[in-house]
């Protein structure tokens, strides 16, 4: 499977202790009650009521603040606008383990008030690229990871893919079950991809990994739809996450 959308930790100094066990458990009532009562309404509006609750939830975490904020992740140092940045939590530290960033395609822009609607849209026709920035776990990225991960689970054929790519199926019985490998390898360089098969999922995405900076990694994720626009994608993620940095 591709990776899951990460988990996002509130900073420490965010977090608000109640001493009271009591108090605790009143707010957590509160809390649980009201999404309860939301869920009720919304089935009892039906499709409209269903389509409100998505709304609020798609619609949660984005800014057009575009003001730039410092971010430091292990040994590298980003100015990034907040309205690049998708949540809340991660706006208020200057040090997060992570950095959760939308960018809109093609243009490479932020959350506005003018693409918002663009921004809640679900499903394989969105258009967004979500970015993970995060401090290099792994010295090799997707494509290092070629040859001694991948092609180790190689299963069948492999058939022809967009803008000169190779889709390769991996085995059935792995962890990358229902997933093809996207690969493009001749003299000029190596780009590799993990796409699900289409007809693995509903809504299937690509998602690739690389290494830039001192210590970062940068994950990307992009509708299967656009993968034919691999070598612009990166491109612009690449320049645009270049800018930000202020780090050799």
């Amino acid at each position: 499977m591709l990776d899951k959308e990460p988990r996002v930790t509130t900073p420490a100094a965010m977090q608000v202790t109640i001493p009271s066990n009591r108090l605790k458990g009143l707010f957590a009532w509160k809390s649980w009650g009201k999404l309860l009562a939301a869920l009720v309404a919304a089935v009892a509006l039906g499709f409209g009521g269903l389509h409100w609750l998505r709304y609020q939830i798609t619609s949660t975490g984005y800014t057009a603040d575009t003001n730039v904020l410092q971010v430091v992740l292990g040994n590298d140092v980003l100015s990034i606008p907040a309205n690049l940045i998708r949540f809340k939590q991660q706006r208020n530290t200057a040090t997060p383990e992570q950095i959760d960033l939308a960018l809109l395609w093609p243009s490479g822009t932020g959350y506005s008030e003018q693409d918002k609607d663009r921004f809640r849209q679900t499903g394989p026709e969105q258009s967004i690229l979500f970015v993970k920035l995060t401090k290099r776990e792994m010295a090799l990225d997707m494509s290092q990871r070629l040859e001694p991960i991948y092609r180790k689970l190689f299963e069948g054929p492999a058939r022809p893919g967009p803008a000169g790519l190779t889709l390769q199926p991996l085995q059935a019985g792995s962890a990358y079950r229902g997933e093809d490998l996207a690969i493009y390898q001749h003299a000029g360089g190596l780009w590799v991809a993990r796409c699900h098969n289409p007809e693995a999922t509903d809504n299937p995405t690509c998602i690739r990994d690389i290494n830039l900076g001192q210590d970062l990694s940068m994950s990307y994720r992009m509708p299967l739809r656009l993968l034919a626009q691999w070598v612009k994608i990166e491109n612009l993620l690449l320049q645009r996450i270049t800018q930000m940095l202020e780090t050799p």
